[in-house]
């Protein structure tokens, strides 16, 4: 059973309170999930009918890594449970991985420079000798 409520996945504190705002003043009812202090039952079908993620990648800046993967795997569970999601766990594992959203350039025919992926700054000296300069830095 989905309650007919919009679910509001996010992790900033601030950022959303206008939103929330807006949703209240139209008369949406809506729940707020707080990314950093989520917690879920998977056998709890009691969930909203949509959800709407806003969660930040930038989360791990400001202390919140861990939100991050449990978003992901949250993201999954919704979906596998057939739950409506606007910015879902696809959409969402792009926007935290650099090196899909350049597979995803790719794909679509744009040039990109050339990249190489790291999980570890010891692994760094392997690829920096393919690279020439400049080189940009991007942290996931």
């Amino acid at each position: 059973m989905r309650r007919r409520t919009l679910g509001v996945l996010y992790e900033h504190p601030v950022w959303f309170e206008g939103l929330f705002a807006e949703l209240g003043r139209a008369g949406v009812p809506f729940e707020r999930w707080h990314a950093e202090a989520l917690a879920w039952d998977p056998d709890d079908g009691e969930l909203p009918a949509l959800f709407l993620n806003r969660m930040s990648p930038s989360a791990a800046w400001r202390g919140h890594v861990h939100a991050q993967m449990s978003v992901l795997a949250f993201l999954r569970h919704l979906e596998a449970l057939r739950v409506e999601v606007v910015n879902g766990a696809a959409a969402y594992e792009l926007e935290i991985s650099k090196l899909r959203q350049i597979e995803l350039l790719r794909a679509c025919g744009a040039r990109v420079p050339r990249t190489c992926g790291v999980n570890h700054a010891a692994a760094i000296p392997r690829v920096a000798e393919k690279l020439t300069y400049p080189v940009f830095w991007k942290p996931d």
